[in-house]
């Protein structure tokens, strides 16, 4: 990894409206593909791992304060989604998780709540918080990801 000067590309944004995942049969698979995917990830267990502790903020007064950084930070919306609907998106998004290396550069494909996403590698790695002065190497050709 190197450093790199760039500025960090802006991540492509969506409507501002809240879709939401509470049901199984709101996935839907794009072609064979994916459907085997979603077979695949239907059959695995999934634990639910949550980054803070309600009860913990309730016994220390700090839920108010922990909602007003959230809102601050513009994650209100983030800890809203309701923990089922957490494995449903995940399964989503890894069912459509794709990449092309054909083209000038590499791109990633995925969903989120049946919406499609296109991204650059470095826009990717922004959105995945990766830090913006690690250089992302484009260049996969050979790469694997069977043997990965």
């Amino acid at each position: 990894m190197s450093i790199s000067t760039e500025e960090p590309e802006e991540i492509p944004t969506s409507s501002t409206h809240r879709p939401i995942l509470l049901l199984d049969s709101q996935i839907v698979p794009h072609g064979q593909e994916e459907a085997k995917a979603l077979r695949s990830l239907n059959q695995k267990t999934y634990a639910l791992t949550k980054c803070f502790d309600e009860d913990l903020l309730v016994d220390t007064d700090m839920q108010e304060e922990f909602i007003k950084v959230f809102q601050d930070v513009g994650w209100s919306e983030f800890v809203e989604i309701p923990e089922g609907g957490i494995v449903l998106l995940t399964k989503e998004f890894l069912m459509t998780l794709r990449t092309d290396t054909q083209r000038e550069g590499t791109y990633v494909w995925f969903r989120l709540f049946n919406i499609d996403y296109e991204l650059t590698l470095r826009q990717f790695s922004n959105l995945l918080d990766f830090s913006p002065q690690c250089t992302v190497s484009e260049d996969l050709a050979g790469f694997n990801s069977v043997e990965f």
